[in-house]
């Protein structure tokens, strides 16, 4: 597999539709607690989109699967690994918290950051 030639393409798809996202990281004090500032940590750029995971839960023998959309945004590695669990960002009316950063397929040229919203 060519990987420079990904990451050239992946470079040029997010540079051409991707938008600036602006994550941050909660402080903490001594004793881990969080002290209320929340400095940026990582400007990046990439493409916010959704896509559905599907949860099985069966019940006395009956399968309910419902279907839970997931936001996640798609970054280069270099930039999607700045960001760590338990980050935050702001996106539109929304606040979200990062649940996991993916190294897309172990190949370092490309990264998935999922997203939660803050209740």
């Amino acid at each position: 597999m060519n990987t420079a030639n990904l990451i050239r393409q992946l470079t040029a798809a997010l540079n051409k539709n991707g938008s600036d996202f602006v994550f941050k990281r909660a402080l903490l004090n001594s004793y881990k607690e969080p002290t209320g500032e929340a400095p940026v940590i990582a400007t990046i750029k990439g493409i916010f989109y959704a896509s559905s995971s599907y949860i099985t839960i069966v019940i006395d023998g009956a399968a309910k699967v419902p279907n839970k959309p997931t936001s996640q945004i798609l970054a280069t590695w270099d930039s999607a690994k700045a960001v760590q669990i338990d980050d935050t960002i702001d996106i539109g009316e929304n606040a979200y918290k990062v649940t996991f950063v993916d190294n897309i397929q172990n190949l370092n040229f490309a990264g998935d950051i999922s997203l939660e919203v803050v209740v």
